[in-house]
């Protein structure tokens, strides 16, 4: 059955935003097997009406932010959602005006309404302008969250996030994806000896605690660098900067956001990714990275524990000394051995992380909540659950 699907969002185009990037590709993959799919959202810059040249998403409809730009408000969003006449609401990121649009919208077309949380009902999110959530929590955003019909989360950590707000929510855990292809891996000898940590620089990454074991490790490892790049927020690279201006043994550089096929050249000619969060419902660049043969370090904070099930490279916790260990470990491997990895990783994202097998699954998902809202009787509701 073709399905009408509406994704909402806050601001559509944002290149560093983990959030556009799954908009972006799950509408694409949902339009390809042939389900209406339009992107609801706001643009702060430019027109509305000019889509980027790298936009690869299903069609948009973006309208003038409104008031406060990073809430994404426009007063024209509900309606244009209501004309379009959808079977799937389905809500990207919670915080911003797309959670009252979602509910408003759910109440007046009788469409399920799907949140996906993006990783914004963590711990590690609710420290970031904490009375500002707490403020929303009251008004709207547990309103709109125990409204929902469904949720898709990209972990059981996640699952459990929302479970504890809503108890009684249906929830599915479903993957991001990458673009992927079985491209020749770039030979490990021929790469830099680099770390690469790539990601925005807010405290939540943990690379405080990362340039405090690079500290620890660069002595024994003087011909490595340590590469930091990413979009700053609230000024975090200078206070990153300072610390690293204390490692008198080693290389820590810092650089600007990379994206798309220049992300994945830097990707593809570094040795090693490292993410070191703290919390991740996804860490999608510890699948960029997997993709292009690069293997990788990640926290435990991360939902990555394949790294070594799949021999692709290391889950470790984010205490400074064990960060120090696995660095230590890893870059004393020949390259041999470091290019397996990244064989073994790849091949593991083109078996399991192609968008197109998971808008599959994201379909079937939608048909279960389609069939539970039409059909659900207080008997059964538990079956909807």
């Amino acid at each position: 059955m073709t399905l009408r699907i509406a994704f909402v969002t806050a601001e559509l185009f944002t290149q560093a935003s983990g959030v556009r990037v799954v908009v972006e590709s799950l509408s694409r993959e949902l339009a390809a097997l042939d389900h209406e799919t339009c992107v609801f959202g706001v643009t702060s810059d430019g027109s509305p009406d000019e889509v980027p040249e790298w936009w690869r998403g299903a069609k948009t409809q973006a309208f003038s932010a409104q008031l406060i730009k990073s809430f994404g408000f426009s007063t024209q969003i509900c309606a244009q959602v209501a004309r379009f006449k959808p079977d799937i609401i389905h809500v990207h990121g919670i915080w911003t005006f797309a959670s009252i649009a979602g509910l408003r919208l759910k109440r007046a077309t009788g469409a399920p309404l799907i949140i996906s949380p993006h990783g914004a009902l963590a711990g590690a999110s609710f420290k970031q302008s904490p009375q500002k959530k707490r403020l929303a929590m009251a008004f709207y955003q547990r309103k709109s969250l125990l409204a929902a019909d469904g949720f898709h989360v990209t972990s059981d950590a996640e699952a459990q996030e929302v479970l504890g707000i809503a108890p009684n929510a249906y929830v599915q855990v479903i993957r991001n994806g990458v673009d992927v292809g079985a491209a020749r891996i770039r030979p490990m000898e021929a790469r830099k000896k680099r770390v690469l940590a790539l990601c925005r620089l807010e405290p939540k990454k943990g690379l405080e605690n990362l340039i405090a074991a690079w500290k620890q490790m660069a002595r024994h490892r003087p011909d490595w660098v340590l590469e930091v790049r990413g979009p700053d927020r609230n000024g975090y690279l200078n206070h990153l900067k300072a610390l690293a201006a204390t490692c008198v043994d080693g290389q820590i550089t810092f650089s600007g956001s990379v994206f798309d096929a220049e992300r994945d050249a830097v990707m593809a000619d570094s040795k090693l990714f490292m993410l070191p969060s703290e919390n991740e419902n996804f860490g999608l660049t510890v699948a960029e990275a997997l993709s292009v043969g690069t293997p990788v370090i990640a926290a435990t904070g991360t939902p990555w524990s394949g790294l070594v099930d799949q021999g692709a490279g290391w889950w470790t916790d984010n205490r400074p000394e064990t960060i120090a260990h696995a660095l230590l470990h890893a870059t004393s491997l020949p390259d041999a051995t470091l290019e397996a990895m990244g064989q073994r990783g790849q091949d593991w994202m083109l078996r399991s992380f192609r968008w197109n097998d998971i808008a599959s699954e994201v379909v079937n998902f939608y048909n279960d909540i389609s069939g539970c809202t039409a059909q659900v009787q207080p008997s059964a509701m538990g079956l909807c659950r």
